[in-house]
C-alpha cells in the first residue's frame, strides 16, 4: 500500500494516497515515510494541524531526520505558529546546516516576525553555502535598495518585505 500511495502523491491524486498511507499506517502504525508523506499530503491541503499530527508521531520515532524538522516548521509557519517554526527549522538546521530550504524558510520567518537582521544573516548564510541561490541573493539586493532608498533625506519607503516574506513561505513546499 505504501508504494501506492506514494506514487498516487506523485501523479496528484491525493486523497487517494492518503488512504493508502493510512492503510499502511494501520499495520506498521511506525513508519516514518508514511507518516511523513501523509503529512506533507496534509499541509499541500491545507490541513496544517493534521500534518503536524504526523510530522510529531514521526519526530518521536527519528528525531535525526531534518526533513521532518522542515516540514513540520513549514505547516507551523503556515498556521501562524512563528515562533513554533523558527525552533524547528532551527533544529533541521542543526541537524543539516547546509541545507538552503530550511534556512530560506527561516529567513522568511524572521522576516515575517520583524527581525530584519536574523532574516539578512540567514541570507547570507544561504549565499555561504551557495553564492548562485537566486532567492537569497535577491532578497538580499531587495533588502539593500530598501536600506538605500530609506537613507535618502525627504524619502520615506514602507518596508514591503513583511508581506512578501509571507507570500514567499506560503509558496515554499515542503519535500
Amino acid at each position: 500500500r505504501y508504494n501506492r500511495g506514494l506514487a498516487l502523491y506523485k501523479s496528484g491524486r491525493l486523497d487517494e494516497a492518503i488512504i493508502d498511507f493510512t492503510r499502511t499506517l494501520e499495520v506498521s502504525p511506525d513508519f516514518i515515510f508514511a507518516l511523513m508523506n501523509r503529512g506533507n499530503i496534509y499541509s499541500h491541503k491545507g490541513l496544517f494541524k493534521n500534518a503536524i499530527a504526523d510530522y510529531d508521531k514521526a519526530i518521536t520515532l527519528n528525531a535525526a531526520e531534518f526533513l521532518l524538522w522542515l516540514n513540520r516548521g513549514l505547516a507551523k509557519g503556515r498556521l501562524g505558529d512563528l515562533q513554533g517554526a523558527v525552533s524547528d527549522l532551527a533544529q533541521a538546521i542543526a541537524i543539516k546546516p547546509d541545507d538552503n530550504q530550511s534556512r530560506l524558510a527561516l529567513a522568511e520567518i524572521h522576516t515575517v516576525q520583524g527581525d530584519f537582521s536574523a532574516a539578512k544573516a540567514e541570507y547570507a548564510k544561504v549565499l555561504e553555502i551557495d553564492p548562485s541561490d537566486d532567492r537569497a541573493f535577491q532578497s538580499l539586493a531587495d533588502w539593500k535598495m530598501k536600506e538605500l532608498k530609506i537613507s535618502l533625506p525627504g524619502m520615506e519607503v514602507e518596508h514591503e518585505h513583511t508581506k512578501s516574506a509571507a507570500a514567499t513561505l506560503t509558496s515554499l513546499d515542503v519535500e
